[in-house]
């Protein structure tokens, strides 16, 4: 077994919030607009706001709404997330095609799993809790530009934690940000179509349609 651990991003490739996204951020605005009424906050359709996710979320709400005020951020943040968990506990949202059966089973074959994501602890506990997949995760990390500014980071602290080669670790992601973590730190990715389009991660390692078939992936490497 020459991949001894796997890198996730969740939204895309565990989990699919399209189903309710749009109307998470119509309630957020209308939360954070009530609170603070001399703001004004132009609500983004569904594919305005699919198109920035796996982004981090300065640069989700920076894009989303260019005029709100820097301090207000972390305002609008908050009342999002809280939604957001709410919806997933709730099971809004869906896990994507073979997620329980190949986390499961690569667990049982003995590779590591973590995560690695531009979003929050409560939204990456949220949908690993809700379905039950958390006991297969090894690690859980973020961009919380604390301790981690970018996937490159998380991948880059793996690599060094389980003092793994660059050719042990494989990242599984559906977009640019993630085919570049693995690129810059040399690691192999496998790309699968999610929410972004195959053109933005053509120079993957691997692409693949769904999880089903990364058990092919691993037994080539």
């Amino acid at each position: 077994m020459k991949i001894k651990f796997i890198a996730f991003d969740i939204d895309g490739v565990i989990f699919d919030s399209s189903f309710f996204i749009e109307e998470a951020y119509s309630e957020a605005i209308d939360l954070f607009c009530n609170k603070y009424a001399s703001l004004s906050l132009k609500k983004p359709s569904r594919d305005e706001i699919i198109f920035v996710i796996g982004k981090t979320y300065k640069e989700i709400i920076s894009y989303l709404f260019p005029y709100l005020p820097a301090n207000y951020h972390e305002h609008f943040r908050s009342i999002l997330l809280d939604i957001l968990d709410t919806k997933i506990r709730e099971k809004k949202g869906t896990l994507l095609p073979g997620t329980e059966e190949v986390i499961s089973s690569l667990y049982i074959q003995g590779y590591f799993l973590g995560t690695a994501s531009n979003g929050s602890q409560a939204y990456a506990e949220a949908v690993l809790q809700t379905y039950n997949l958390d006991k297969y995760f090894k690690e859980m990390k973020f961009v919380d530009f604390t301790y981690f500014n970018s996937k490159q980071d998380i991948l880059s602290y793996y690599l060094k934690t389980y003092n793994l080669k660059n050719s042990e670790l494989l990242m599984v992601g559906d977009r640019k940000v993630d085919l570049d973590a693995a690129k810059a730190n040399n690691t192999y990715f496998c790309g699968i179509v999610g929410h972004g389009n195959q053109e933005e991660i053509i120079d993957s390692d691997f692409i693949i349609p769904s999880l089903y078939s990364l058990d092919t992936i691993l037994n080539t490497i």
